[in-house]
């Protein structure tokens, strides 16, 4: 009759161990899942700063061009004291070509 009762114990323990084994795997992975959409959004948060320092210089140089020549040297000078993540030169160049 012991024996019996032993078995029943066991049972009901294993189903405990396995249930607790089960919530610890999804907490794991939940936790590497939110570490990864973290690392995601501030990457994503980069490139946007990038694009919109990027998207200053553009619309600076378009007034660039459309200055006067005294006007034109002052914005290049501004524009050069700016730190950019392309080219300053290239990119005048470039937005040059296209307005011909």
């Amino acid at each position: 009759m012991l024996n019996n009762k032993n078995r029943g114990q066991i049972g009901e323990t294993m189903t405990w161990v396995v249930a607790t084994i089960i919530i610890v795997v999804i907490l794991i992975i939940s936790v590497y899942a939110a570490s990864l959409l973290a690392n995601t959004r501030k990457a994503l948060s980069y490139q946007k700063e990038k694009i919109e320092s990027d998207l200053l210089m553009e619309k600076s140089l378009f007034a660039y061009f459309s200055a006067n020549d005294t006007k034109k040297d002052f914005i290049y000078g501004e524009l050069k004291q700016q730190e950019f993540d392309v080219d300053l030169d290239n990119k005048r160049d470039e937005i040059e070509g296209v307005l011909g």
